[in-house]
């Protein structure tokens, strides 16, 4: 056992004794008199809530402080049970208990004014909420605090600011449905690797106390967790060992260009750093772990929330501080990042950006130049909301922020708004009413995210080519309907399946020499089979966002088949083939796209379109190179199958190219495609008895192609 985990257990040991004390000493209160047992209880329950609140356990404090309560009036533990309630988000037994202690004393406890008009903002009631801010800055007006302050300036955003804020109708948010991920305590820094890798931070539980189930009386603990996402469905993993501090809160992780660095915040108690670690996409695991410099981690201040811009001029690391020039709690500061490593002074957003209030959780958009953050001032619509600003990196100078609108905001807190790694999606985190409930009144930090449809538009058009196989004469093997019902998922999978067959076959007659050659070319074209499927998958998905966007989109089939068989099968072939593409598409989330083929394009309604160009057999070069960088060779001998059929070269060529552009671009392309068709003309020798040229077709809309079916 080392000397961290006597450290951990000791730190253990005095937490359970201390509270489990508390506990025997309302176990012996019972067989007291009752009469003389209600101030026990009360003191032993206000004690018990005391310790909870030492642990930053607010939900066990709200209880330990609520049942002090029913053995005696008091207002102070009033106070307490409010402020515990507030902590932890339960924000209608907070204005309960706010109000109860106005009611008794509103000149001791003069901050109860003020948070009683917050749990009303924070529930969306802006204009009792104005009101009570009113009151509190008239009655307070000659104290120069960040309260007062505050109050005056919720009084106008809650009175008339809130209704100028922009509202997205119809705009497509979803909450991460997985227990695992978005449980029942808190969620943060949701950061999306890749298209499977997932990290968040999350609170957990780290022990319970004489044996108490409901984790009332639990000490918690933010760790770094990681899950998978396969086909849009959540799986969770755990907890990511390789990161995470048995006696710190971990998380905020931001990764470099490359994702072979990452950037860290380490946080005990309300103390923060910020670090970096190696990271190896391989086994999505980290390892040399370092505390950056003083240079950010200026002694006295505490730093968080990191984010890695990466901009023309270099890499930028953006976060919060309390460091001297703060001009709040904390402000979003940024580093520029030399080529050595090292950090330059950092530079304060400047007024523009940072208040008097909290601003945190900075995302830096490139391409847009835009700083998002949240911010518990400027015009917010609950507790901390998500902005924008412009910002010059030249210039150092930011404009005034703009709330970014609801659905994405809330009267609640909303925060770590961020881009996923492949500009698909924006995540960020809220306690709103659809999150998952801590108790009945209290929701907790869930994940939630949105599609980036201009983001989808970019990325759509990066997708194309798509490159997709198909087993030898299939679909329909030997049929001469160049129409099928079959759809290329079904055939991706059948095709999967026979990688092991394809590996006998291909390398029965393999040299001893070239067997580990011939081995890795064959298992490299199952491995880009699986890519170009998933590919596809995710061009379906951006297909269904940018529809309902009202973009207008046109997909375009080109078709080959493989060497064997003569050239008037293989447009046969080509043809079945690019039926069976768009019968995935047909089919794709219960048929979700079929509703556009009816739609003109350019109406905003958004409209589909299907064009196709089947080929048949194309003679390639003697050699050409796979995803992955091997040299193949072509082969055409169709006396030989486990050379035509079996071998990657051969497999290579059995494949139907996707290409898809927006309506804006229908003429550029289709222009394009005629004149390559009418200059080249390309011909394709077959075993010396016939000629094929291609032929185009023209672009049909989907309603045609489904009446010729």
């Amino acid at each position: 056992m080392t000397h961290s985990d006597n450290k951990h257990i000791h730190t253990f040991m005095k937490r359970f004794i201390h509270i489990s004390l508390v506990l025997f000493v309302l176990v012996c209160i019972s067989h007291a008199g009752f009469s003389q047992g209600k101030k026990q209880f009360f003191e032993a329950y206000k004690a018990l809530g005391d310790s909870c609140i030492a642990n930053k356990n607010f939900y066990g404090a709200h209880q330990a402080f609520a049942k002090a309560l029913t053995y005696q009036d008091d207002t102070e533990v009033s106070f307490k049970c409010a402020e515990a309630c507030r902590s932890y988000q339960n924000y209608p037994d907070a204005e309960k208990y706010y109000k109860k202690v106005i009611t008794e004393d509103s000149i001791t406890f003069r901050l109860a004014n003020y948070w009683y008009a917050e749990m009303m903002k924070f529930q969306g009631k802006y204009d009792q909420a104005s009101k009570e801010f009113a009151a509190f800055y008239k009655a307070n007006r000659k104290i120069n605090d960040y309260y007062t302050k505050k109050a005056k300036h919720e009084t106008t955003v809650c009175g008339k600011k809130v209704k100028d804020v922009v509202a997205y109708t119809d705009f497509p948010i979803t909450r991460i449905d997985n227990s695992k991920i978005n449980s029942m305590y808190a969620e943060y820094s949701p950061m999306q690797f890749n298209d499977s890798i997932f990290f968040f931070g999350g609170v957990r539980a780290i022990d319970t106390v004489m044996a108490d189930t409901s984790y009332v009386f639990s000490n918690y603990i933010n760790r770094i967790s990681k899950a998978y996402i396969r086909d849009s469905v959540w799986e969770y993993i755990g907890q990511e060992e390789s990161i995470n501090d048995p006696y710190a809160h971990v998380g905020n992780l931001t990764f470099t260009r490359n994702g072979k660095t990452a950037y860290f915040s380490k946080c005990i108690g309300y103390n923060c750093a910020l670090y970096k670690a190696s990271f190896s996409p391989k086994t999505a695991s980290f390892s040399n772990i370092e505390k950056l410099p003083a240079t950010i981690n200026k002694p006295g201040t505490s730093n968080t929330t990191p984010h890695l811009a990466v901009t023309g001029t270099g890499d930028i690391l953006f976060f919060a501080s309390n460091a001297k020039g703060t001009r709040g709690g904390m402000d979003i500061w940024y580093s520029r990042i030399n080529e050595n490593g090292s950090f330059e002074k950092p530079i304060n957003c400047g007024i523009n950006v940072n208040t008097a209030g909290d601003e945190v959780t900075p995302f830096y958009d490139a391409r847009d130049s835009l700083l998002y953050f949240s911010s518990e001032w400027h015009t917010s619509l609950g507790g901390f909301d998500i902005f924008s600003s412009k910002g010059n990196l030249k210039t150092d100078k930011w404009s005034a922020p703009a709330n970014i609108g609801t659905p994405m905001n809330s009267s609640y807190n909303d925060l770590y708004y961020q881009y996923s790694r492949d500009s698909l999606r924006a995540y960020w985190v809220s306690n709103r009413t659809e999150s998952e409930r801590l108790i009945s009144k209290a929701y907790s930090n869930d994940i939630y995210y949105h599609p980036l449809v201009r983001k989808s538009v970019a990325r759509i058009t990066d997708l194309v080519p798509i490159y997709l196989y198909f087993d030898n004469d299939h679909p329909d093997p030997r049929s001469r309907d160049t129409i099928t019902d079959k759809d290329y998922e079904s055939l991706y999978q059948e095709f999967m399946a026979k990688k092991e067959e394809y590996v006998i076959e291909y390398t029965k007659n393999s040299p001893p020499e070239r067997y580990d050659y011939d081995l890795k070319n064959v298992e490299t074209f199952f491995a880009d089979l699986q890519k170009e499927y998933e590919r596809l998958f995710l061009f379906a998905q951006l297909m269904e966002i940018l529809l309902k966007d009202g973009q207008d989109i046109i997909v375009v089939f080109k078709g080959y088949a493989s060497p064997v068989g003569n050239t008037v099968y293989n447009e046969i072939v080509a043809k079945k083939r690019i039926s069976c593409i768009q019968n995935f598409f047909f089919e794709f989330h219960d048929g979700v796209l079929n509703q556009y083929m009816k739609n003109e394009p350019k109406t905003g309604d958004g409209s589909l379109k299907y064009g196709h160009q089947p080929i048949g057999e194309i003679k390639v070069e003697d050699t050409f190179y796979t995803s992955a960088g091997e040299q193949v060779s072509a082969i055409s001998d169709r006396k030989q199958k486990w050379m035509s059929v079996y071998s990657p070269s051969a497999a290579y060529q059995r494949k139907i190219e996707i290409v898809a552009v927006t309506i804006e671009y229908e003429d550029e392309l289709f222009n394009k495609i005629r004149a390559e068709v009418e200059t080249q003309k390309k011909t394709v020798e077959d075993d010396g008895t016939s000629i094929y040229e291609i032929e185009s077709e023209d672009v049909r809309s989907q309603e045609e192609i489904i009446q010729e079916k």
